[in-house]
């Protein structure tokens, strides 16, 4: 296969620090550098031969099956191809279940100039350290959470200092009438305090909802399952699959109907609209963690069971508060077992970084799997 290959290439790239993939124009491997193949031999032994379709296993490999990811990188090289511009870059998370890195990948076309063949030459760095200081740099300049605070509080608070506002002024008129009684003054100061109480009350509620001592990422569990749904629509009508979400963890109404978001997600919440995920009003529940890390998490308990046939796949997610405990429970129709492999990972995971755990359970018509969470805030202040 290297003779396909202008050397030129190949001396290139065979010593780079990074890991470099040459392909054709349809994605078929044709070389990889050494420092990429050193970490093959050790992590894939029984891969020894490049051959077609070996990009698809190798980005399966290495990113657990995280389909989502997968079709972006794989359609990121068509479109770019395709369409003749000069690179592709995308940055992705790569997890194991003691550690994450942050890789970035560059394709770009390349031509020799002698023989006039074409190829894409993949190149893949570390970016970790990189992406650690982005973060650290974004969270020290963003305040849109403080604008956020300070818009849902206007009317919160209004309402109180209208109160005291009115009073205060009531009290000055009697009194420049020497109308003003004992009885009055008592009952309006008693207002005013209880006034004066509730808007002290409600400052320090957000306080402790908003508050993030560390330097983890504030998760908002149903807008982070809402997001997810959303990126994987595509995959979820490949393969035939439909995902319900019951969200009444602070309170359900039964009476209240589905409410179809695609033709393969829906919902039902307490207000019986979008609004659960929408606004500021979003389940109210957060979680503190990797937000990347957590929508993967997430995203491969969605796509867990979806490849093992063509049957319909029914999915519900509910999410319920018992015992100080935030559970997720996934109920999913029509899966024998799930993929115990992938879940034993995806609960080492879970377990390392967050304060909860995975299990799963047979059910009568299939597999639930439940997300256990013990350290949340759930408590809307507004």
């Amino acid at each position: 296969m290297m003779k396909e290959i202008p050397n030129c290439f190949i001396k290139t790239y065979t010593d780079t620090p990074e890991k470099v993939i040459i392909m054709s124009d349809n994605l078929n491997v044709l070389w990889i550098n050494r420092n990429l193949q050193n970490i093959l031999d050790s992590a894939l032994p029984a891969q020894k031969e490049i051959q077609e379709l070996y990009f698809d296993e190798l980005l399966r490999y290495y990113l657990h099956e995280d389909e989502f990811i997968i079709h972006e990188i794989i359609n990121g090289i068509k479109k770019f191809s395709s369409n003749k511009q000069s690179c592709f870059t995308y940055e992705f998370p790569l997890y194991n279940d003691t550690e994450s890195l942050w890789l970035m990948l560059t394709a770009c076309a390349a031509e020799d100039a002698d023989s006039g063949s074409k190829h894409i030459i993949a190149k893949i760095y570390d970016i970790t350290k990189l992406y650690k200081e982005r973060k650290i740099s974004k969270r020290k300049e963003d305040n849109e959470i403080v604008k956020q605070i300070i818009v849902e509080s206007m009317h919160t608070w209004r309402q109180p200092l209208n109160s005291i506002s009115l009073f205060t002024q009531d009290l000055r008129e009697q009194f420049d009438d020497d109308t003003l009684t004992k009885y009055y003054m008592n009952f309006s100061t008693r207002q005013i305090f209880n006034e004066i109480r509730r808007l002290s009350e409600s400052i320090d509620e957000m306080a402790v909802f908003y508050s993030n001592e560390t330097d983890e990422d504030i998760i908002n569990v149903a807008e982070s399952m809402f997001s997810n749904v959303q990126q994987i629509d595509g995959l979820l009508s490949e393969t035939n699959t439909f995902i319900s979400l019951n969200c009444h963890a602070l309170g359900d109404l039964p009476s209240e109907n589905f409410i179809d978001i695609t033709d393969n997600f829906r919902i039902r919440c307490g207000t019986g609209t979008k609004k659960c995920f929408h606004g500021c009003n979003k389940g109210n529940i957060v979680i503190y963690g990797d937000k990347h890390q957590y929508d993967y998490i997430i995203r491969s308990i969605m796509t867990i069971g979806t490849k093992q046939d063509t049957a319909k796949k029914e999915i519900e997610f509910e999410h319920v508060i018992c015992d100080d405990t935030l559970k997720i429970i996934i109920h999913y129709k029509n899966l024998v077992s799930p993929d115990v492999e992938k879940l034993a990972l995806l609960k080492k995971m879970f377990k390392n970084n967050y304060k909860g755990n995975i299990s799963y359970q047979q059910a009568d018509k299939g597999v639930d799997i439940i997300i256990s969470i013990t350290e949340f805030n759930a408590k809307n202040p507004l």
